[in-house]
């Protein structure tokens, strides 16, 4: 074999390397990834799984969060557990990479004189007499990936049992019936505040036109109203222990169903003064309001919806399948929905 073909040989074997390099740093670049709980937004706990979408060759990870402080793992898994840093808002989780990601190799070739020396003894010609091809890896690489997620985790008062928000101030009110008060949660910043209410508060209605908030309380026989804007409070005394309240943010009433009493208290927003309470009821635990039609829906215990004319305060009578526990309106539709726990339905 001459020397030229010797060369030929070593850039054929260089130029085969040089391109497996580029494809393979082409690959990986684009590999790596990071998400929690299987692409969760948001999480209500400090211990979460990470998912690690991992560099070919990936030998070690370290896992930061915002404090900085690093946890290294080898071998990692495709999934690791994790805890987040403490407290509400939003976490970030840095996750660095380490991965080999190609081989380096050198090819080296010895020669000796196969054509004899002239008289002054020059070699007239030289042949290959061994070559050698040396690889080590670059463990060197790395990528980093960072993914932020909203830890929202809101303290309440006792025994929660009712919740009610306003989209317009993007506030949250929850009724916690064992602490008689509400939190008071603000939607942006998850700041929360307790607000005092009535014994054993049991449900709870917003009107987001006036920013004010109705909360029925069932042990004392009352509705207090919250200030949405100051959160400060008033009373207004009910009939028979309220189960259930409802809102018609357009005509500005309050319709409060008494359950021991089988009355439905009505109320003037504007003036929080009780405008007449409306008797024949069978044991009411739920009310709906269609502000579109001003028509109230309330489901009694006896197996039947009344549906009241908002003017006029008539009554219409429509059975439906045992014991109805919840009812809900489509103001768009019309359409009323009843779930009766007695017969599994929904009417």
């Amino acid at each position: 074999m001459g020397a030229n073909q010797c060369k030929s040989n070593i850039a054929h074997v260089l130029f085969i390397v040089l391109t497996l390099l580029s494809s393979n740093l082409a690959y990986n670049r684009d590999a790596y990834a990071l998400t929690i709980d299987s692409g969760s937004s948001y999480t209500n706990t400090s211990s979460v799984i990470l998912q690690l979408n991992k560099p070919s060759g990936t030998y070690q990870v370290d896992i930061s969060n915002e404090s900085g402080a690093v946890t290294s793992v080898s071998s990692p898994a495709a999934s690791i557990p994790w805890t987040l840093s403490p407290g509400d808002g939003q976490k970030t989780v840095t996750v660095k990479y380490y991965y080999t990601y190609y081989y380096s190799c050198q090819v080296a070739c010895g020669t000796y004189c196969c054509g004899g020396y002239d008289t002054w003894g020059n070699c007239n010609g030289y042949c290959t007499q061994y070559c050698t091809s040396t690889c080590s890896s670059n463990s060197s690489a790395t990528e980093s990936s960072t993914i932020t997620v909203d830890a929202r985790s809101i303290n309440t008062g006792a025994t929660p049992v009712a919740t009610a928000t306003n989209p317009v101030t993007n506030k949250i009110y929850v009724v916690n019936q064992g602490s008689n008060s509400v939190t008071a949660v603000d939607g942006a910043t998850n700041a929360s505040v307790t607000i005092a209410v009535g014994t054993a508060p049991r449900a709870i209605a917003v009107n987001p036109s006036t920013n004010r908030v109705y909360v029925a309380n069932y042990g004392n026989s009352t509705v207090t109203v919250i200030d949405g804007a100051t959160n400060s409070t008033s009373s207004i005394a009910v009939s028979g222990n309220p189960y259930a309240i409802a809102v018609n943010p357009v005509t500005n009433r309050i319709y409060v169903a008494n359950q021991d009493s089988s009355t439905l208290t009505v109320i003037n927003g504007a003036t929080n003064g009780v405008i007449t309470t409306i008797g024949g009821f069978s044991g009411v635990i739920a009310i709906a309001v269609n502000p579109v039609t001003n028509r109230i829906y309330v489901a009694n215990q006896g197996s039947y919806v009344t549906m009241i004319d908002g003017i006029t305060g008539a009554p219409v009578v429509v059975s439906v399948p045992g014991n109805p526990v919840a009812i809900a309106v489509n103001p768009v539709t019309n359409k009323i929905y009843v779930a009766s726990q007695g017969s599994n339905t929904v009417t």
